[in-house]
């Protein structure tokens, strides 16, 4: 379907080989934004713009903490979102989740109209690498990963369709999106 276009339709069903009258005529205006705003972390509260819960995650080894900063922002915003890590045992990791959805506790949302997910990252000198892992409903994976991180703002482009194993993933039904950091990738 086309956004912003009208579509006109009926309904009928065949049961035992006979079809039942044409239902009223009905209509659908499909309207599904050029962009939008997963979470911009400018109001320093949770959930974010789909009503998702964040959260942080490790393998038990490495620690991982995410706060709201209002000392380092991003082009006048009041606050940024913040993740302190040390992913130093050897193949340690740990990252930070949001939700696509349903706070509390969880709703899929469909995805599937977007082409790209774009975000602002400004990195330290220990990390230049981190991995961006796109969830489904039914938990199939696919990442990404986003090299180049410097420690000035810089925006980051990911285009869904290149991400390997874009196809495995229901995206009419998307859970979640982390963004990783591994020891091994780690500088």
């Amino acid at each position: 379907l086309t956004n912003y276009t009208t579509y006109y339709y009926v309904v009928t069903s065949v049961v035992a080989g006979v079809e039942s009258p044409y239902s009223a005529q009905s209509s659908v205006f499909p309207v599904v934004p050029a962009t939008y705003l997963f979470d911009n972390f400018d109001d320093g509260i949770l959930p974010n713009n789909f009503n998702g819960e964040q959260t942080t995650f490790t393998d038990g080894r490495a620690s991982f903490a995410f706060s709201f900063d209002s000392a380092v922002t991003h082009n006048g915003s009041p606050y940024s979102a913040k993740l302190v890590y040390d992913v130093t045992p050897t193949n340690s990791y740990g990252g930070y989740i949001e939700k696509f959805g349903g706070y509390p506790g969880y709703a899929p949302r469909d995805l599937s109209a977007y082409d790209e997910f774009h975000f602002w990252i400004r990195g330290d000198s220990a990390t230049s690498i981190i991995a961006v892992e796109f969830a489904d409903d039914l938990w199939h994976k696919a990442e990404a990963r986003v090299t180049g991180i410097t420690n000035t703002w810089q925006e980051k482009v990911i285009i869904l369709s290149d991400i390997p194993g874009y196809g495995t993933l229901d995206w009419t039904k998307m859970r979640q999106v982390s963004f990783i950091v591994r020891e091994y990738e780690a500088d």
